[in-house]
């Protein structure tokens, strides 16, 4: 793989994590966060370490919108 590669895995993954919640829930958004950073860490696109940044920032979000629900949010 490239760098081309990486930065349009990431371009996607990040993208992903933008969107507003009306598209997905929160769970469904955090699963595929964590299945995208998985799948790019297995096709050699990040490294381990990249995948677990990513993954963190995924459960932050979750943490997020599930605190917000329980907020009336």
């Amino acid at each position: 793989m490239n760098d081309d590669d990486t930065e349009k895995a990431l371009e996607t993954w990040h993208e992903l994590y933008a969107l507003p919640g009306i598209r997905m829930s929160a769970a469904e958004k955090y699963d595929e966060l964590v299945a995208l950073a998985d799948k790019y860490q297995h096709q050699g696109l990040i490294d381990v370490e990249e995948k677990n940044l990513l993954i963190l920032k995924a459960t932050e979000y979750y943490a997020r919108a599930v605190d917000g629900l329980g907020q009336g949010t």
